[in-house]
C-alpha cells in the first residue's frame, strides 16, 4: 500500500510540475506500523517555484507526539513548461518521533505565496503483539560510537587481513557531512574498499562503514594509531522567517576511535605466495608449422592475495617470447578475500622446443604447511618447411581425380592448373610442376576447328600464372630488404633487438612492427636504415660486454 501511495504521489507531483508548476506539498512516513517507541522519519516537503514565498510553521511536535530529531531539505531543478524552461525549489523538513499508541496526523498546512496548501494525513500504527515487541530502553542520551575492527589478530607475512572503520551516529542527528581519517599502516600494501552505509532502525543508529583490505609486506607488529571523525551536527533552527526554517545552526564534534595492533609472522622463506589456491592452464596447440604464434595461459586462484606475486618470466634457448601483462584481480566475498592470477604468453619458433613447467612454491596458513603449484611441461612439435610441402602436396593430389596419361606416365593435376610456386595460408610455399607438354599433346588431338580454343585455354592459363606469381615475385623483391649485413631476415632481427625492448621506446616500437610483418601483415613498411642503425648499436653493446 505504501509503495502504491508513494508511486502515486511521485505521478502527481511529476505532473503538476511539468505542466503547472503548481505549488505541490507532500507528507509520508518511512514507517506506517511500529512498535511502541520505535522511531518514525516523517518527511514533509514543498516544491514550487524558484521565487515563491514559502513560509512554514516551526514544530515542536506532531498532534502531541514531541519531536526528538529533525533535519532540513532543500534542492533546486528545472523543469520544462511547454516552450519554456522553469527553475523549481524543493524545501522540506524530516521530523523524526517516537509514538507510543496510533497516531492520526492531519495534514501539513505551508503557504506558497500566502495561499495555503495541504498535505495528505498519515496513519501510525502501534504493533500490539507484546511477545514480539521488544524491550523499551530508557536511554536518557545517546552518542556517537567510533571504532576499528579488524577480522585476524595476527597473520603472517603476505597473508591479508581486513579493517573496518565503523561510525554509529543516533539517527536523529543524521548528518550529511561526516569526514573519517584514514588509518595508517606501515609496511603494508592497503587497497580501501567500498563504503558500506547501514540503517539499523532496532537500535536506532546510522552506522557507516569503511573498509580496508591490509596485506603486511614483512613480519612484525602493525601498530595503527586511532583515528579521527569529524561530525558535522545541525542544530535545531531559531529563525522562523521565510528562509530561517532551513538556516541552521552547526557545530563540529570529533570523537576518536580505538587503536589496532596486528602481529605479523614470517612465512617460511621458500613462499612465494601466501593462501590457498589452485592452478590451471591451457595452449591452443602443440603442433604448428614454422613462425606460427603458440598461444599459452596458466591462471592462479583461490583465497588470499595474489596481487604481491612476483613471477619470473618464462625463458627458452632459441625461441620468440611475448609475454602480456599479468592480470590480477583481488575482491572481498563473505568476509573472505579472494584473488585470481592470470599470465597468457606468445611462442614463435622454427624448431621445436618445450614450454617449461610452472612451479610455484606457496603457504596455506590454514594448514600452516608449504604445498606447490605445478603445471605440466608442454611439448612443441614445429613441422619442417620440407615436411609442410610435402603434406600439402599429397592434399592436392588425394582432391582431384588424375587425367589421361599421354607419355606413358602419371602426372597429377588440380583442376585449375596454376604455378610453378604457389602461396599458401601464413607464406608456405608449394612448388608444383607445370607439365605444359601435356598440353600441347591435348591440342595435337583436337581438330583445327577447335584450334581457336586450345588458345584460348592456354591464353586463360598463362593469365592465371602471371596474376599468382606476381605477389610471389613482389615478395622475393621484400625478402630482398628484410636481408642486411647485420641480420639474415626480419625474423633474424626481432630475435636480436626483443631482449633490449625496455631499453627505449624506439626499439620497442620497432619490435611491434617487426612482429607484425613476421607475421605476414603486409601493410607495415620497416624502415630498413632505423633497423640497421638499432642492431648495429645493440650488438655493438653486446660486443663490449
Amino acid at each position: 500500500m505504501n509503495i502504491v501511495l508513494k508511486a502515486l504521489i511521485v505521478f502527481t507531483l511529476f505532473t503538476k510540475i511539468v505542466f503547472a508548476i503548481e505549488p505541490i506539498v507532500t507528507a509520508d512516513a518511512d514507517k506506517r506500523s511500529v512498535y511502541s517507541g520505535e522511531s518514525v522519519n516523517i518527511t514533509l516537503t514543498v516544491t514550487a517555484n524558484k521565487d515563491a514565498k514559502l513560509d512554514f510553521t516551526h514544530l515542536e511536535d506532531i498532534n502531541g507526539v514531541k519531536i526528538v530529531g529533525r533535519k532540513s531539505i532543500l534542492s533546486y531543478d528545472t523543469v520544462e513548461n511547454g516552450d519554456k524552461t522553469e527553475d523549481i525549489i524543493e524545501k522540506g523538513v524530516v521530523y523524526t518521533i517516537k509514538p507510543k499508541k496510533d497516531l492520526k496526523i492531519p495534514p501539513f498546512i505551508i503557504k506558497v505565496n500566502d495561499k495555503e496548501y495541504k498535505s495528505e494525513p498519515i496513519k501510525i500504527s502501534i504493533i500490539k503483539d507484546t511477545k514480539k515487541e521488544p524491550p523499551v530502553k530508557k536511554v536518557k542520551k545517546r552518542d556517537f560510537i567510533f571504532k576499528m575492527v579488524t577480522n585476524k589478530k595476527s597473520v603472517y607475512e603476505k597473508e591479508p587481513f581486513i579493517v573496518s572503520v565503523i561510525l554509529k551516529e543516533p539517527v536523529e542527528f543524521a548528518s550529511p557531512r561526516i569526514k573519517l581519517e584514514e588509518p595508517k599502516f606501515k609496511n603494508c600494501k592497503v587497497t580501501k574498499l567500498r563504503i558500506m552505509p547501514q540503517n539499523n532502525h532496532e537500535s536506532e543508529y546510522i552506522t557507516i562503514i569503511e573498509r580496508y583490505l591490509v596485506t603486511p609486506k614483512k613480519e612484525g607488529v602493525i601498530s595503527v594509531e586511532p583515528i579521527t571523525a569529524e561530525i558535522n551536527m545541525e542544530l535545531t533552527p531559531q529563525v522562523e522567517s521565510m528562509f530561517g526554517f532551513f538556516g541552521t545552526q552547526s557545530q563540529i564534534k570529533r570523537i576518536k576511535s580505538n587503536p589496532l595492533k596486528i602481529a605479523v609472522s614470517a612465512k617460511p622463506t621458500k613462499a612465494e605466495i601466501v593462501g590457498d589456491y589452485t592452478i590451471n592452464y591451457h595452449i591452443n596447440k602443440t603442433k604448428t608449422a614454422p613462425n606460427k604464434q603458440i598461444v599459452y595461459r596458466y591462471k592462479i586462484q583461490g583465497e588470499g592475495d595474489l596481487s604481491t606475486f612476483n613471477e619470473q618470466d618464462i625463458k627458452i634457448d632459441g625461441v620468440t617470447i611475448f609475454p602480456k601483462d599479468a592480470k590480477v584481480n583481488v575482491e572481498v566475498k563473505n568476509g573472505k578475500v579472494l584473488s585470481s592470477y592470470s599470465k597468457e604468453y606468445v611462442f614463435i619458433s622454427d624448431r621445436d622446443f618445450t614450454i617449461p613447467s610452472i612451479d610455484i612454491v606457496a603457504f596455506s596458513p590454514k594448514k600452516r604447511k608449504l604445498y606447490r603449484l605445478s603445471t605440466k611441461p608442454i611439448r612443441i612439435t614445429i613441422s619442417s618447411k620440407k615436411a609442410a610441402i610435402t603434406s600439402l602436396l599429397q592434399n592436392n593430389s588425394n582432391s582431384v581425380a588424375p587425367k589421361e596419361n599421354l607419355n606413358k606416365k602419371v602426372i597429377e593435376k588440380s583442376t585449375a592448373p596454376t604455378t610453378q610456386k604457389s602461396v599458401v595460408k601464413n607464406s608456405d610455399i608449394v612448388e608444383t610442376i607445370l607439365d605444359t607438354n601435356y598440353y600441347k599433346q591435348k591440342l595435337k588431338e583436337l581438330n583445327n576447328p577447335y584450334k581457336s580454343i586450345g588458345m584460348l585455354i592456354l591464353g586463360i592459363l598463362l593469365g592465371v600464372i602471371l596474376t599468382i606469381l606476381m605477389p610471389k615475385l613482389i615478395a622475393l623483391i621484400r625478402t630482398k630488404d628484410e636481408k642486411s649485413e647485420l641480420y639474415g631476415s626480419y625474423h633474424e632481427a626481432l630475435n636480436i633487438l626483443y631482449p633490449h625492448i625496455t631499453e627505449s621506446s624506439d626499439i620497442e616500437e620497432m619490435v611491434k612492427q617487426l612482429y607484425e610483418v613476421t607475421n605476414g601483415n603486409r601493410e607495415i613498411k620497416i624502415d630498413n636504415k632505423k633497423l640497421d642503425k638499432m642492431v648495429a648499436k645493440v650488438i655493438k653493446s653486446q660486443n663490449a660486454l
